[in-house]
C-alpha cells in the first residue's frame, strides 16, 4: 500500500474500505475456493486483514479484533471465502454438459455426506447459512440474480449478528451502536468524513473512543494511585 492508504493526510476511511474490498481481497482469495488450504493458511490471512485494517484506521494494536472490521463494514476473510465457494457451485450447476457439472452430478449421487470432497464443503456451508440443500439447488437452479441476493443476505446477516453478539459481550465496546452495523457500508462515524486532514483526525479520535483505546482523564483518575483531577 502507498503512503496515501496509511497516512493521516491520505484517503478517508470509507474510500480505504472500498479499496480493500475491491483491490486487495480478490487477490488474497484468488482461486482458494478450488484449492486445498489449511486452517493455518486461513488464520494467517485473517491476521493480516485484522492488522492492516487496524493500521488504516490508526487503531492501537490492543484494540479488540471484533471492532476492526465492523467499523469499516468489511467481511471476515472466512465469510468472503464462503461466498466465493457457494458462488462457484451455483456457476457449476448453471452450465449443464460441462465437465464440472458432470463431476458435481456424480458426487451428489455417489459421495456420502460425510466424505471429504468439494460437495461435502458445499453441503456444510449451505447448512451453516440455512440455505437450500445442494441437491435442491442442483435439481432447480435459481437464477444468478436470485441466488446472489439470497446468498449475500444470508452471509451478511449472520456476520452482523456475530458482530453484535461479540460487541455486546465486551464492556469496552459499549459505545458502538450495533444497530448501525452493516456489510459493505462503513459505520456512520466514517460516513460524512471529508477528505481533509482535520476530518480524518477527528474520525480517528472518535474511533478510538468507540473502541475503548482512548484513555480519558476521568478513567485515568480511577486507576491512578496519586490524586488526579478527573475533569
Amino acid at each position: 500500500m502507498g503512503t496515501g492508504f496509511n497516512g493521516k493526510n491520505g484517503l478517508k476511511q470509507s474510500v480505504k474500505a472500498r479499496l480493500w474490498s475491491t483491490a486487495v481481497v480478490p487477490r488474497m482469495l484468488y482461486a482458494l475456493e478450488v484449492l486445498p488450504y489449511s486452517q493455518a493458511d486461513l488464520k494467517a490471512l485473517e491476521a493480516f486483514q485484522l492488522i492492516t485494517l487496524k493500521q488504516v484506521q490508526h487503531l492501537a494494536d490492543r484494540t479488540y479484533n471484533v471492532a476492526g472490521l465492523p467499523l469499516l463494514g468489511i467481511l471476515h476473510i472466512r465469510a468472503q471465502l464462503h461466498k466465493n465457494t457457494l458462488n462457484l457451485y451455483d456457476i457449476t450447476i448453471q452450465t449443464p454438459g460441462t465437465v464440472e457439472y458432470t463431476v458435481a452430478e456424480r458426487q451428489l449421487a455417489m459421495k456420502l455426506p460425510t466424505d471429504h470432497s468439494f460437495l461435502y464443503s458445499i453441503r456444510r456451508l449451505l447448512h451453516t447459512y440455512n440455505l437450500p440443500t445442494a441437491y435442491q439447488l442442483f435439481e432447480s437452479p435459481p437464477s444468478k440474480e436470485v441466488w446472489k441476493a439470497k446468498l449475500y443476505s444470508a452471509v451478511d446477516q449472520q456476520t452482523i449478528a456475530t458482530w453484535q453478539e461479540k460487541i455486546q459481550e465486551n464492556p469496552s465496546l459499549r459505545y458502538i451502536n450495533t444497530d448501525a452495523l452493516s456489510v459493505e457500508k462503513t459505520h456512520h462515524l466514517y460516513t460524512y468524513v471529508r477528505p481533509n486532514r482535520i476530518d480524518i483526525l477527528r474520525a480517528e479520535t472518535k474511533a478510538k473512543l468507540l473502541t475503548g483505546t482512548y484513555t480519558l482523564q476521568a478513567k485515568r483518575a480511577v486507576f491512578n494511585q496519586y490524586a488526579v483531577n478527573p475533569t
